[in-house]
């Protein structure tokens, strides 16, 4: 044992172990020389908490397994805290996008949520337009525009809704052909079961010089468009073709 006072003159004593190394304390129990707080949990909080330190560093380290860590601090002593997920971080967003300043949520984590349309085999996102309106789902095609002699026909792509029986995983509830021309002639729509064998859905007359549309609700998997010219041979075709939700 050391003797000695403390700044106010009162006696103290410093014990040491028999190797020299001072003897502290420890584990949980109320001893003076025991490193513990000074209140309970659960009560008020009183007199001068020890306070936790961390470490500012440029660069983070990269710790392997069983070591222990630091707690790190931006450079205005701020802790720095990452979201994890089975290892992945997880990060905030912030975007102006939908021209909502990133600023203006400054504190506040951001998170977006994508909604989901099975479409038989995959999920596609379900989308808006940029005034946060939703947006059905269209797909449109440019069908063949090659100039057709007289009494020719012009016989589209098969265009296949990817519905099965039942309505699972149907994307699209219309198809549309449209077809503007110089000359007169027929438009027509076909629809089939398997994509080999046709039969026709509906039909249009078509008069030169005038844009003409022809619609159906679809009740099976694939349609396409089909039209026959008139007597004249074109100068002008323009076929087009469209999957509409």
């Amino acid at each position: 044992m050391i003797s000695g006072a403390n700044s106010a003159g009162k006696p103290t004593t410093i014990r040491v172990n028999d190797d020299g190394t001072l003897l502290v304390g420890g584990g949980s129990g109320a001893a003076s020389d025991q490193v513990q707080g000074n209140v309970a949990a659960g009560t008020t909080d009183v007199g001068n908490p020890v306070k936790v330190g961390g470490e500012y560093l440029t660069t983070l380290p990269t710790l392997t397994n069983g070591q222990r860590g630091d707690m790190m601090l931006s450079s205005r002593s701020e802790l720095l805290v990452s979201l994890y997920s089975s290892g992945t971080s997880i990060t905030g967003a912030a975007n102006n996008a939908d021209a909502i300043a990133a600023g203006s949520t400054a504190s506040t984590l951001r998170t977006f949520s994508f909604n989901g349309l099975f479409n038989g085999t995959t999920w596609d996102r379900a989308r808006g337009n940029t005034a946060g309106s939703f947006v059905e789902r269209t797909a449109f095609f440019a069908e063949t525009a090659t100039l057709l002699a007289a009494s020719a026909t012009l016989t589209g792509a098969t265009r296949d809704n990817t519905g099965v029986a039942g309505g699972v995983g149907t994307r699209y509830k219309n198809f549309v052909a449209e077809v503007f021309t110089d000359q007169a002639g027929t438009l027509y729509i076909d629809k089939s079961t398997d994509g080999t064998t046709w039969r026709q859905a509906a039909t249009a007359a078509v008069a030169a010089g005038v844009n003409a549309q022809l619609s159906v609700i679809m009740t099976v998997r694939y349609y396409r468009m089909r039209y026959v010219n008139g007597a004249t041979t074109q100068t002008v075709f323009l076929p087009t073709t469209a999957l509409v939700a």
